[in-house]
């Protein structure tokens, strides 16, 4: 296997002359949804939320919240306005993140091999043998039937591995029925 040049997908080798010869089969592209993500974000959001009605019953049971009294004002304020920035900034920052990481990330399905480009901070190249592909299964889950999406979930012996956010789900299906003879449900 070799890589032609930066930025370019990796090929098989044809040969004992170096001839390379792409068989590949196609490649994937997760979809980047907003609103998507950002339900799968409310449990921080949540979280967050109850640790400030903490922080207020904590504070209020130490002296009572009187908003005209100035040290209750300079307890208070600054920590409210800190847990508002962070309900509202960490979402936007990991949502760019996001999609920035999506717009990387990408699944090529060879004959003999899938590899896939992802990764969060760093990018990393990984690859999967299809002769160690115990299973595939291809579903939607509740939230991502509503925008057209689902997730392939590939397991080996040693690992499992998920694609989310693939557009056009049962059409990938049926592509990986025709070319993999591998259990897929």
């Amino acid at each position: 296997m070799k890589t032609n040049k930066p930025g370019q997908y990796p090929v098989f080798q044809n040969g004992s002359n170096g001839e390379s010869k792409e068989n590949k089969l196609f490649e994937l592209k997760p979809v980047f949804n907003v609103y998507l993500n950002y339900l799968r974000f409310i449990p921080y959001t949540a979280f967050l939320v109850a640790l400030l009605a903490l922080y207020i019953k904590i504070l209020g049971k130490i002296k009572t919240l009187d908003f005209s009294d100035i040290s209750t004002m300079v307890s208070f304020y600054p920590m409210f306005i800190a847990f508002i920035a962070i309900l509202f900034i960490l979402p936007l920052v990991y949502l760019l993140k996001l999609k920035d990481s999506y717009e990387k990330t990408v699944y090529i399905f060879y004959e003999e091999t899938i590899f896939y480009l992802e990764g969060y901070w760093r990018l990393y190249l990984k690859n999967i043998e299809v002769n160690n592909i115990k299973s595939i299964k291809i579903d939607k889950g509740f939230i991502q039937q509503f925008f057209g999406l689902g997730y392939i979930k590939i397991k080996t012996e040693e690992r499992e591995i998920i694609f989310n956010d693939i557009p056009f789900i049962e059409q990938v299906k049926k592509r990986l029925k025709n070319f993999y003879d591998i259990e897929i449900s």
